[in-house]
C-alpha cells in the first residue's frame, strides 16, 4: 500500500446531526450517547463514532490482521472506505472490524465483531496516480447485528448542499484510540488552487 494521500474533503462527506437525517431511519445517531465530545484531533469517547470501521489486512497465513484503512457502516453488510485501501487486496486478505475503540486494549465495554468481505466494488474511474474517485464498497461474508456501538452511517439527502458547513473526521491514524477532528467543507475546485 502507498502511502495516504493528505485529508482532502470532497465530494459529499456524511455530518452528524443529533436526530436522524432521514425520518423513520436510526442511522447517524450514537446510541449510547457518550457524555464527553472532544473535537480537535483528540480521543473520542467510547461509542461516539458507531459507523466507524477498521479495514483491515490478514497476515500470510490468516492468523491474524492489522489496520489499514478507515471506513463507515452503510448497512448490516456494505461498508464504504477509499479504493485505495482494497484496490490491491484478494477478497482473502480483507477483514472488516466494527465496534472497535482501542486497538490496545481489550477492556472496551462492549466486543469489537470482525467480519470477511464477500465482494468488493471498487469506483470504476479510480486513478492510482491522483486518488480521483477514490472510493469503494465492500459486502461482508455475513451480516452484522447493531448493537449499542455498532449502528450505520447516514449519507444526506441528494438536496442538501454542505459547501460551508462543518463536518468531523474520524478514524485512527497512526494512533491507538478512535480520535475525531472539525473541518469544513468545500467545493473539489477549491482543492486544485
Amino acid at each position: 500500500m502507498r502511502p495516504h494521500p493528505p485529508v482532502t474533503l470532497i465530494g459529499r462527506p456524511t455530518f452528524r446531526p443529533q436526530q436522524p437525517i432521514r425520518p423513520g431511519t436510526n442511522c447517524g445517531v450514537p446510541p449510547l450517547h457518550p457524555q464527553s465530545k472532544v473535537v480537535g484531533g483528540k480521543n473520542a469517547a467510547f461509542g461516539s463514532w458507531p459507523w466507524q470501521v477498521s479495514v483491515r489486512r490478514t497476515s500470510f497465513f490468516g492468523f491474524s490482521s492489522t489496520h489499514r484503512c478507515g471506513g463507515a457502516i452503510l448497512n448490516n453488510q456494505w461498508i464504504a472506505t477509499a479504493g485505495h485501501c482494497v484496490d490491491d487486496l484478494l477478497l482473502s486478505q480483507i477483514r472488516i472490524r466494527v465496534g472497535e475503540y482501542d486497538f490496545a486494549s481489550v477492556m472496551e465495554p462492549y466486543a469489537y465483531v470482525e467480519r470477511g468481505a464477500k465482494k468488493k466494488v471498487v469506483h470504476p474511474h479510480y486513478n492510482f496516480f491522483t486518488y480521483e474517485n477514490d472510493v469503494a464498497l465492500v459486502q461482508l461474508e455475513e451480516p452484522i447485528e447493531f448493537q449499542p456501538h455498532i449502528a450505520p452511517i447516514c449519507l444526506p439527502p441528494d438536496n442538501i448542499v454542505l459547501e460551508g458547513r462543518n463536518a468531523t473526521v474520524t478514524g485512527w491514524g497512526r494512533l491507538s484510540e478512535v480520535v475525531n477532528l472539525g473541518v469544513n467543507l468545500f467545493f473539489d475546485l477549491l482543492c486544485g488552487e
